[in-house]
């Protein structure tokens, strides 16, 4: 970053100033588009209330290279686009005029986005004013500085993006080797059974957590976990003083997803938006196994998860292969490593992307503070 340093010393030796978005740049709202205006295979992207595109337009209101913010739904999320693209009324997008770069108000977002969404108005439907935007502060350095900046910056995103790109490459393939070491067909398979006829023979048992509220947390806190709807990472809801369960069992999300955990032997517990099931006699089922046999069975169903509850009804035509103990304990094994690579914060490429990540967000944050002009 020698070059950068030279530059600022040249041409910004006193300093820069720092000027509110709405002195230095027009913050534009979209124009509304309908969801029947869309068409499949569009030449725009249309943004609306979320970073991944409403649909696709034959027209463009944007040109690209622009940085936008999500006004509502996804209120203070920034996004960039390279191409031009439709923004809708709830996308407000940032015109520098030949004051600024996009790409370089958009590092300036991302490094204040946290603060956007402090400023967020939440409702049934999270709304973020445009007064905010134009009230946010960034530093105003010559056109040269910013885009080495931009460049620097650039090279730490594409970096992460292609460790991104390996990992969705990795989890296909344990997905893909999952699937086969779960597929026991031919002359030489084994007994396969509903996830219902487990139940009611007693092999393994299916209930709901206990209802626990947010305040029932706050007025008893404590070390251990609370799972409960969510879908995101392993579900934590958050920290209890009391616990329902020091066992292995697995877990899934009714009203969330309806994703599949394995949770190991330890303290914990689950709010009754959450499902467990605990298997009563591992010399024929290990818990671990029957977790992949269930995420594999999820992963190849139509039914929509994301909108719509998953009770215990929909999970009892699961099928579940019962292979020899030795067999369940080897598939496991072989799993448990590709599980490692894929999912490990501690090891494999997550543990690297969220190193880069951090690396990324300290050089951003560092590149973006400026000595202020007096």
């Amino acid at each position: 970053m020698s070059r950068l340093s030279e530059m600022i010393a040249r041409l910004c030796p006193n300093g820069v100033e720092y000027k509110k978005l709405g002195e230095i740049a027009r913050i534009c709202r979209g124009v509304r588009v309908v969801r029947k205006e869309l068409i499949e295979n569009g030449k725009y992207a249309v943004y609306q209330n979320s970073l991944k595109p409403l649909g696709y337009y034959n027209e463009a209101n944007v040109k690209g290279g622009t940085a936008f913010v999500i006004g509502a739904g996804a209120a203070g999320e920034v996004g960039y686009s390279e191409q031009d693209f439709w923004a809708a009324d709830d996308c407000y997008y940032i015109d520098g005029g030949d004051q600024l770069i996009g790409r370089y108000v958009y590092y300036c977002l991302t490094s204040r986005q946290s603060w956007l969404e402090s400023k967020t108005r939440k409702a049934s439907i999270p709304r973020l004013s445009r007064d905010f935007i134009a009230a946010l502060e960034i530093p105003l350095p010559p056109l040269p500085v910013q885009r080495e900046i931009v460049q620097i910056l650039d090279n730490f995103a594409n970096l992460t993006a292609e460790l991104t790109a390996e990992l969705a490459k990795r989890k296909k393939q344990y997905e893909h080797y999952r699937d086969m070491l779960l597929n026991f067909d031919g002359p030489d398979g084994v007994e396969w059974k509903r996830l219902g006829e487990l139940c009611e023979s007693g092999l393994v048992k299916m209930a709901r957590g206990n209802v626990i509220s947010k305040k029932d947390v706050q007025n008893n806190p404590g070390d251990y976990p609370i799972y409960s709807s969510s879908a995101v990472g392993d579900g934590e809801f958050g920290r209890y003083g009391k616990y329902m369960f020091d066992e292995e069992l697995v877990t899934w999300s009714i009203d969330g997803g309806g994703k599949f955990f394995y949770r190991e032997k330890k303290k914990f517990s689950v709010t009754n938006v959450c499902g467990y099931i605990r298997v009563e006699n591992t010399n024929i089922l290990l818990p671990k196994f029957l977790y992949h046999a269930l995420a594999s069975q999820w992963a190849t169903k139509s039914y929509d998860y994301i909108h719509k509850a998953l009770p215990s009804t929909i999970i009892d035509d699961y099928f579940i292969p019962l292979p020899p103990i030795a067999e369940q304990k080897r598939i496991v094994a072989i799993l448990d490593r590709f599980d490692s690579l894929c999912n490990s914060l501690t090891e494999g490429l997550p543990a690297e992307i969220a190193l880069r990540k951090k690396q990324y967000e300290y050089y951003r944050d560092r590149l973006l503070s400026f000595k202020e002009v007096g």
